[in-house]
């Protein structure tokens, strides 16, 4: 009788007894990282507020996944408040933390932030599933796009597909892309190539019926049928209209806007701020083919009054743009709630900086503005600060950021500082290169200071030998801060309502004793 040979694989399979899945969890524990153990302690104490997966140097395996689903399922994630997914995951630990992970979490936990930066899909279901959570009030998507899958339909002619929705990076979707070119040049050929795919609504499938399905309602979850030739746009700035009512800060970094998708992506903030669920902090930091010469800018302005932040840092505007930028400052209605705007990194636009501050502080609606390595230099940067030193009444602006903008000429600066009322901080080091002051000029602003009741903030370079020079300045920042802005005033409380009582108890918190003395000293006058 012939017996047939087993292979290994066969042999194995026969002699591998079945694991339960305490023994799956005992395994998973021993082989799971140091990181991934510290976590589940947390989760254990109930101690863990932020679970940050695929950032920096973590690195997820088959068992750090499986460690943290078993931790989870037996503990309660109440304290989870942020959720954060890089990049660094790998495919297949990507999968596991799709299928087991993150569905585990949703069911579990009530998170308030959320972070992708993808470098690949997540599930539709996942996705509909974050931005529906009630709880979720920030989020910050990051490299992403929509990604749809067609699929034959065999209830149709192969003409009509299924298209289904997930987020995947939008860096692999342009691995194979030129060199930089003109922002102008892709903006016009981006125009172009996508004119189809743009026209009609841009939320494409999610709301559109098929003219070729008499059932729509069977196409339920998103799923919808198109012709092949109107697959609609695939930007993440489609999703806004499925967002919860909970969020109010909404991200979209290095996405790929164009002002194609502003038009709608404004129409659906609008909707949103009309049904009382309004965006208050929005960024596109890092769009690169934005331009603000086009009419969107005028329009977030005046169609979203409820906005506070705007961010539109690392967007390669120019000086164009900057001028553009300036116009709708100076046109900001008066019902606008906007007090902040980041234009950083756009060094192309530091000719039209000082236009921009002059719209802000005539405005008199900006408090917060950040001009931070847009390469404001020199004559640009004198301009800018006299133009804060001379601000009329109505300004209102309380803090200026140029981190990078060298002080050559310290008269300027030394003006704004004596003369201006309002700015809190002052902010023109840098983080890195630093480009101190001379002796002369660090002495001169440390004089200045005397006459300012205002700063409580203000940061520049200085080289370590003149830093002695700097106390005096130090040290009236310090009365500013504990509020010493209510001897320019008439009545007998700082511009924050504090009473005299709690200014002495925040000099008391001083590391230097000479505000005490001082505030005590002056206390009669004060008080009189």
């Amino acid at each position: 009788m012939h017996i047939p040979k087993l292979s290994i694989t066969q042999k194995h399979a026969k002699a591998m007894p079945k694991i339960s899945l305490k023994q799956k969890d005992s395994l998973a524990a021993d082989h799971a990282s140091f990181y991934i153990r510290s976590l589940c302690n947390q989760i254990a104490a109930g101690t863990l507020k932020e679970l940050t997966l695929g950032m920096e140097d973590e690195h997820l395996g088959k068992y750090d996944v499986l460690h943290l689903v078993s931790v989870i399922r037996k503990h309660p994630l109440r304290s989870l408040e942020s959720l954060r997914i890089g990049w660094m995951l790998k495919s297949r630990d990507h999968r596991l933390v799709c299928k087991e992970l993150l569905p585990m979490i949703l069911r579990k936990a009530d998170l308030k932030k959320l972070q992708l930066i993808m470098s690949s899909w997540v599930p539709e279901s996942m996705l509909w599933r974050f931005l529906e959570n009630q709880s979720l009030q920030e989020i910050e998507i990051q490299a992403t796009r929509v990604q749809r899958k067609a699929q034959s339909d065999p209830r149709h002619n192969h003409s009509v597909r299924k298209y289904q929705f997930s987020l995947s990076s939008y860096r692999d979707s342009h691995s194979h892309r030129d060199g930089h070119r003109d922002k102008h040049e892709q903006h016009s050929h981006h125009s172009t190539s996508n004119s189809s795919a743009s026209t009609g609504n841009p939320h494409g499938a999610l709301q559109q019926h098929n003219p070729h399905n008499s059932n729509s309602n069977a196409h339920a979850n998103h799923h919808m049928l198109w012709p092949e030739e109107d697959v609609p746009d695939d930007n993440i700035a489609q999703i806004v209209p499925f967002l919860s009512g909970s969020v109010h800060t909404l991200f979209l970094k290095d996405c790929d806007i164009l002002d194609d998708h502003m038009e709608q992506l404004i129409s659906d903030l609008h909707m949103r701020a009309r049904a009382h669920t309004p965006i208050t902090n929005l960024s596109l930091r890092n769009n690169r083919r934005l331009t603000l010469t086009s009419s969107w800018i005028n329009q977030i302005f005046h169609s979203l009054p409820e906005l506070e932040f705007l961010d539109i840092s690392l967007c390669d505007l120019d000086e164009d743009d900057g001028q553009a930028l300036a116009a709708a400052i100076a046109a900001i209605p008066q019902d606008s709630n906007l007090k902040s705007v980041n234009v950083a990194g756009n060094y192309r636009m530091a000719e039209s900086v000082p236009s921009i501050i002059k719209a802000c502080v005539e405005s008199g609606k900006l408090c917060q503005f950040d001009s931070s390595f847009c390469d404001v230099q020199n004559h640009n940067l004198s301009r800018t600060l006299n133009t804060l030193a001379f601000a009329p009444s109505q300004c209102v602006m309380k803090s200026f950021v140029s981190q990078g903008s060298r002080v050559h000429d310290a008269t300027s600066l030394v003006n704004c500082i004596r003369h201006n009322t309002t700015l809190r901080s002052l902010v023109l080091n840098h983080r890195k290169e630093t480009q101190p002051l001379s002796k002369q000029a660090v002495i001169d602003v440390s004089a200045a200071m005397e006459h300012n009741h205002s700063l409580v903030q203000l940061l520049v370079d200085c080289e370590l030998q003149y830093r002695k020079y700097q106390q005096p300045m130090k040290y009236y920042l310090e009365l500013n801060r504990c509020g010493r802005r209510v001897l320019a005033c008439d009545e007998h409380t700082n511009e924050d309502g504090l009473p005299w009582q709690c200014m002495v108890l925040d000099a008391a918190t001083s590391k230097d004793p000479n505000v005490l003395h001082w505030f005590l000293r002056n206390g009669l006058e004060l008080k009189a």
